[in-house]
């Protein structure tokens, strides 16, 4: 009889541990992995939320990352609410999808909740290495996306819950970071989208912000042949409906960035007989800047939103 008791008990511990949610097991494990999001107030449907903070730890080390979300009507923790991460440029702000742009308004007719994180100097690196000399966090800014921010929406706010309805987006080394995370973490996007981004890092060589992580590349050839490569991970994206966009006039990253990297997922496509939309765009007169990427953004989330509901 004892033998039997104890055998239920530790039947039902397991099943308690196994009820336990992603962060808790966090705690659970340590200091490796841990986060909690600081806010005043609670969601309004219909407005954004600002001064969000999501503070984590790895490897000993904590941070802070600065969030802002737009709640759309009928938004509840509990509504299955459509979600789209949007990441800005190079040392940039979570604000400026809100300043910049008019996807507030978009994505009220869409009612899709909009994420924003502050990224600041990352170009969504999932590593860093002795010749690393800038390093956006405690955590590689590629991992945080897929291993603490998709995990926090969920606990805290129900959002991102079903990949079906979940995507991304990003402009400049956004739209690499975006490509990135929906290539890597493939489980959590069912769209994703670039706005003159840029995807073969072999032909970006001479940007510093890629050298200060990656280091020479003529030192470290092999790890950039093959370290976050996008054009080596299109197999990854045959699950995944991709927008790329592009200006014509477009001096600080060649249209070619997006144009290769589109007929490259293409060529994947037909090898792997995939059943994605893939859709690039380029205009003429257009540069780098959101002026550009407010053009576009209307159709590009007409893009996202029906990828959400297929």
């Amino acid at each position: 009889m004892k033998i039997r008791t104890c055998a239920g008990a530790f039947i039902t511990l397991l099943f308690i541990l196994s009820t336990f949610t992603w962060k808790e097991r966090a705690h659970s494990a340590g200091n490796e992995k841990m986060y909690r999001i600081k806010h005043e107030g609670a969601p309004v449907p219909g407005r954004w939320l600002r001064n969000i903070s999501l503070e984590y730890s790895w490897e000993g080390k904590s941070a802070a990352v600065p969030l802002q979300i737009y709640f759309p009507a009928g938004y509840s923790k509990t509504s299955d609410t459509k979600t789209l991460v949007a990441l800005h440029g190079y040392s940039e702000s979570q604000r400026d999808w809100g300043n910049e742009t008019g996807i507030e308004g978009i994505a009220a007719s869409y009612k899709i909740a909009i994420v924003c994180p502050g990224m600041g100097k990352t170009i969504y690196e999932t590593k860093y290495y002795r010749e690393t000399e800038i390093k956006w966090g405690p955590m590689p800014g590629g991992r945080f996306i897929g291993e603490v921010l998709m995990h926090a929406l969920r606990d805290e706010f129900g959002l991102a819950m079903r990949r079906e309805k979940t995507g991304i987006i990003g402009v400049s080394i956004g739209g690499r970071g975006s490509m990135l995370a929906a290539s890597l973490y493939k489980d959590y996007f069912c769209v994703a989208a670039g706005l003159s981004g840029y995807y073969d890092i072999l032909s970006m060589t001479k940007e510093k912000p890629l050298v200060s992580v990656y280091g020479d590349p003529v030192d470290f050839k092999e790890r950039w042949e093959t370290d976050d490569n996008l054009m080596n991970l299109t197999a990854n994206l045959m699950n995944t409906n991709i927008f790329l966009f592009h200006g014509v006039n477009d001096y600080s990253v060649p249209k070619e960035q997006s144009l290769v990297y589109a007929m490259r997922l293409g060529q994947e496509k037909k090898k792997n007989n995939s059943s994605i939309t893939i859709r690039y765009r380029e205009k003429k007169h257009m540069s780098h800047d959101w002026k550009a990427w407010n053009r576009i953004l209307a159709e590009a989330m007409e893009f996202i939103d029906k990828a959400m509901a297929r």
